[in-house]
């Protein structure tokens, strides 16, 4: 399923009233806190804020609906009042969407370069015969992958994704976030977003806080041992020894 850009039923949403002749991005300095009732292309209705007393009539003022994606992270929504009036106090609202969605913030986790293999999937197929690949680096909140066909998904739709990881084998489901081929080596990267509440979060969160251990200890020299001072000796870059100078032995030379 890709992604409607709309926060589906029973969603918890912020509902931010501008000004009369404000755009639809203008806010009012507090938002309203509210749950969706129900969402399609050109309408969302949500329930009226508990305890407003509307001193004036919202209809036809902009309304900027914000929530959380699971996949994404803080998204926006601008929308127009419908018929909001102030007495008597309407119980739901219906506000008429007005432009895209936006994504205002994504999710920030700790991404690292994870050692294994990915098999990628449509969300409706089995995802161990789907296209394997490479992990390219790994958070709990998604991986970035390099795979050698199309994983034939689209941004916005569901995936399923195996993880063979040193420490074992991880099934687990996702979204296409960005799906780009590669024109020079002809391979596809791939990056899949991981819903926050996935029972594999606190797995996948100390895969990556292991091997960032890992990486960072290579630097740091046991007690009593002297630490490296270059990557070359850290053994992050393979050092070429520098050539053994040569002596050079005077040649007598004969007098006149």
């Amino acid at each position: 399923m890709s992604w409607s850009g709309r926060p589906p039923a029973s969603t918890p949403v912020v509902l931010e009233v501008g000004q009369p002749g404000a755009s639809a991005r203008a806010r009012s300095s507090a938002g309203l806190v509210s749950r969706v009732l129900s969402a399609d292309d050109e309408d969302l209705v949500v329930a009226a804020p508990q305890g407003l007393l509307l001193d004036h009539d919202l209809t036809d003022l902009p309304v900027r609906v914000r929530w959380t994606d699971p996949y994404r992270g803080l998204c926006a929504l601008p929308a127009v009042a419908e018929f909001i009036p102030a007495d008597p106090p309407a119980p739901r609202w219906r506000l008429r969407i007005d432009g895209p969605a936006e994504v205002v913030q994504r999710r920030r986790y700790v991404r690292e370069a994870v050692q294994g293999r990915v098999t990628v999937a449509p969300g409706w197929a089995d995802p161990g015969i789907g296209i394997t690949g490479w992990i390219l680096d790994l958070s709990e909140g998604g991986v970035r992958a390099l795979l050698p066909l199309s994983p034939g998904v689209v941004p916005g739709e569901d995936a399923g994704v195996v993880l063979d990881l040193v420490e074992g084998m991880t099934v687990t489901t996702g979204q296409a976030l960005r799906v780009t081929r590669l024109t020079r080596s002809d391979q596809w990267e791939v990056v899949l977003g991981f819903a926050e509440d996935t029972a594999d979060a606190d797995h996948l969160r100390r895969v990556v806080f292991d091997e960032q251990r890992r990486r960072l200890g290579a630097l740091v020299a046991p007690a009593g041992e002297r630490r490296p001072h270059t990557l070359a000796e850290a053994g992050r870059v393979t050092a070429t020894p520098p050539p053994t100078p040569r002596r050079l032995r005077a040649v007598p030379t004969s007098r006149d």
